[in-house]
């Protein structure tokens, strides 16, 4: 069930900026298919820099969208050996249509956090200096293509995140809705 403080669907006819600096349409990324829009703190987040290692390499429908510059996504993607294209939301309007919160300091440096921190540095990420508010929260929304959000992980506290395998099975879960629905 959804927090009815958040919303129910996202305008897929928002335009947004690519990692390439290109601007695209929201619906063009989705490209008519049920995907995971996962929200990245900012593109310096030692726990985004987890997360993207780890979800990158699958091969399920999800894009990254980042609190920084198309410079920023594009140094991030060297360093770490990322492919995938991200979008870059420096304003935060995404972010804020999504549900993300801003974190207060309980749930920047509070003991979850601090073991989320140990935990991704332990698997090799670094801090990097943030580029934007180090305040965001990130989060995760599975969408359909007309932008209804099927399911949704707000983070808690930094570095609070789902795992790949809840995200495969909410996008899944949502692909049998949307299928039903449509009678295919």
């Amino acid at each position: 069930m959804f927090d009815s403080d958040l919303p129910f669907a996202l305008d897929t006819n928002q335009l947004v900026t690519l990692d390439s600096s290109d601007e695209l349409r929201l619906a063009e990324i989705l490209n008519s298919a049920v995907g995971a829009l996962v929200f990245l703190r900012h593109f310096g987040c030692v726990f985004c820099r987890e997360q993207l290692t780890e979800l990158g390499k699958t091969d399920s429908p999800i894009t990254f969208v980042g609190r920084g510059t198309p410079d920023d996504a594009r140094k991030l993607r060297g360093e770490i050996g990322f492919i995938r294209p991200m979008i870059c939301d420096i304003q935060g309007r995404l972010f804020e249509e999504a549900g993300c919160a801003q974190g207060k300091l309980s749930q920047l440096g509070g003991l979850p956090t601090v073991k989320s921190g140990l935990r991704a540095l332990s698997k090799g990420n670094r801090f990097h200096r943030p580029q934007t508010d180090p305040r965001q929260l990130g989060g995760t929304l599975v969408i359909q293509p007309n932008g209804e959000i099927m399911w949704r992980y707000m983070s808690k506290f930094a570095g609070d995140h789902p795992t790949l395998g809840q995200i495969q099975t909410a996008v899944e879960q949502a692909k049998r809705i949307l299928s039903s629905r449509t009678g295919s």
